[in-house]
């Protein structure tokens, strides 16, 4: 069964070499990836939860994530209208 997950005013999307792609969810704050079987997950940052803080996955938080990028490594670069930085999520 797919995972149903509402994703607020998507910005920005990415794609890895497996076919992942990585959705900046701006509203709700949050990373999603939607893999090959349309599996939705949070890989980063906390559903209605603003901030900056850097932190393992969930433990993350952002203020309307936007633009979204992925390195060859699978590292992925997300730049955050609100909070003005550019923040790395490492594929760990």
């Amino acid at each position: 069964a797919k995972t149903q997950i509402d994703i607020q005013k998507p910005y920005g999307i990415a794609i890895d070499s497996s076919g992942n792609l990585f959705v900046t969810d701006s509203q709700n704050h949050t990373i999603r990836k939607i893999d090959n079987a349309g599996i939705v997950t949070t890989i980063a940052g906390q559903s209605g939860v603003t901030g900056s803080n850097n932190g393992q996955g969930t433990n993350a938080t952002f203020n309307s994530p936007a633009g979204i990028a992925i390195d060859n490594s699978g590292n992925l670069y997300v730049a955050e209208q609100t909070n003005h930085i550019i923040r790395k999520i490492d594929p760990t």
